[in-house]
């Protein structure tokens, strides 16, 4: 049994939703949780000790602090299970007996990247993709992490899809997932190196990259196009949409304190 460091931080049961997801956003691949009387203990494991100690850095003021456990980073894996999204979709992780019940079932091993479809985030997005993707779109997956959402569009019919992820970890694991589920995806390190035009564009990943990346984004959709935001807190990313001016938003949906935030081109505004 090996023995890893963690971070382990101390919320309230009503702070704790969004302290893992800041734990996710900081590098986190693994987030778990322990009830002790009215507090939650988040007990966070990283692959990258300057990360982790970046992360402790930045929140020692609020109580976090390093310690070692045993088996720190694949603890997690012994508690996961499948994910239903709607009755079209099932997202299966690959050490798990195979399941049916779907019109389109998915195994994933997200190993180290962001993704294993339980997070509310990319459930909001999974459930928006599995509506809007249409056979023969061009879609882009920015945020790859896992796979998850590139790999899903590819099964609902897209035909050609790319992943962008600065992790190159998160890209051989796009990679290597796509190849299980039977499908391609074009992977990238950097959105400029992704050529357009795009139908839709599923973009999970925090308000200030997609800030940042709004105009690179603007220019890869095509005429008729749909953007699908998530990894934004509820109500509070209306400075996005601004961003992606002139696509409109055309619908929201929120699970857990995030929204999701669909937008689409002038030409594309009736859905």
């Amino acid at each position: 049994m090996s023995t890893e460091r963690v971070l382990r931080w101390p919320v309230t049961a009503a702070e704790a939703e969004l302290a893992a997801d800041h734990l996710w956003r900081r590098g986190a691949v693994a987030v778990g949780e322990e009830v002790d009387g009215e507090r939650v203990v988040l007990t966070c494991a990283f692959t990258d000790d300057a990360v982790l100690e970046a992360a402790v850095g930045a929140l020692a003021h609020r109580g976090a602090t390093v310690v070692e456990v045993d088996d720190g980073l694949d603890a997690w894996r012994e508690h996961a299970e499948a994910v239903h999204v709607g009755e079209r979709l099932l997202v299966v992780p690959t050490w798990r007996a195979s399941a049916d019940g779907a019109e389109v079932v998915v195994r994933i091993d997200p190993e180290r990247a962001f993704g294993s479809g339980a997070h509310a985030t990319t459930r909001l997005v999974l459930a928006e993709l599995i509506t809007r993707v249409r056979p023969g779109d061009r879609v882009l997956d920015l945020g790859c992490g896992s796979g998850v959402v590139a790999i899903v569009a590819a099964r609902f019919g897209a035909s050609e899809v790319t992943g962008v992820d600065i992790d190159d970890h998160a890209l051989a694991v796009t990679v290597a997932n796509a190849a299980r589920n039977g499908v391609t995806v074009t992977v990238a390190a950097s959105l400029a190196d992704v050529d357009g035009p795009f139908d839709l564009v599923v973009a999970n990943v925090l308000a200030p990259v997609l800030l940042e990346l709004a105009p690179l984004v603007r220019d890869r959709l095509a005429e008729s196009a749909t953007v699908v935001v998530s990894g934004v807190l509820h109500d509070r990313w209306h400075h996005v949409a601004e961003a992606l001016v002139p696509l409109a938003v055309t619908a929201t949906q929120t699970l857990d304190g995030w929204d999701a935030v669909v937008l689409s081109t002038p030409a594309n505004s009736v859905t």
